[in-house]
């Protein structure tokens, strides 16, 4: 009786229907956040981008064999993933930071991780590849691009910041604490440096000429330089 029990039992569970294997890597649309926030993960597993001028930031690379699918979702929505500078993530597991290695070689990014996550993301070597960690971050610590060419912050991020820049650049004061970073905003840097040479070269030698005039011609003809 119970070895009939014991079968019973046993066909019960195997006429009930199995449950679908979860796909991690099932690809989901990828879309616009809010702002320059992108949504570049799969069906399972969230990534996102945040896109500026000077590259990209990526939020979580996920598992290893989510990254050819973060980066296709980047690429459709007309991002390079190359173009990426900077990879962080949530927290030390698999399933948020396990693809680091793989999106750094894809990508040249730096990886970035908070100082409470480096012993764990250490242990996470997939492949046998050990996990890249570039910078490690304090709690409270900010997170910013710089031009990895010369190391240079970009400290021009307002209106008054590029106004004030502009004044400094024209009078070739040349402030270090404003400096452009963008190829384009270089190439404006340098055209008022010299509209600003040629603008004081036009003003002093007005006046100089001026001067000369006035101090030849004052005594026989007082108004022949005005």
């Amino acid at each position: 009786m119970r070895l009939l029990l014991v079968l019973l039992a046993a066909l019960q569970l195997s006429a009930q229907p199995k449950q679908a294997k979860r796909d991690y890597n099932a690809p989901f649309p990828p879309h616009k956040v809010i702002g320059n926030v992108y949504y570049v993960g799969t069906e399972q597993l969230a990534t996102f981008l945040i896109t500026t001028p000077q590259g990209h930031i990526l939020i979580n690379s996920d598992f290893e064999a989510t990254v050819p699918a973060i980066r296709a979702s980047v690429e459709k929505l007309g991002f390079k993933f190359t173009d990426i500078k900077i990879i962080l993530g949530s927290h030390a597991h698999g399933d948020h930071m396990e693809g680091d290695a793989l999106a750094k070689e894809l990508s040249g990014a730096r990886v970035m991780a908070m100082e409470q996550d480096v012993p764990w993301l250490r242990k996470m070597t997939p492949g046998n590849k050990p996990h890249p960690i570039d910078k490690v971050l304090k709690d409270g610590e900010q997170v910013s691009l710089l031009d990895l060419g010369t190391g240079v912050r970009q400290t021009v991020r307002t209106g008054g910041d590029a106004v004030w820049w502009a004044f400094c650049t024209v009078t070739t004061v040349g402030y270090g604490d404003y400096t452009p970073i963008t190829v384009q905003g270089r190439v404006v840097a340098v055209l008022l440096m010299i509209s600003g040479v040629v603008l004081v070269g036009l003003v002093v030698a007005s006046f100089s000429s001026w001067a000369r005039c006035l101090a030849r011609w004052s005594r026989v003809a007082p108004y022949s330089c005005m």
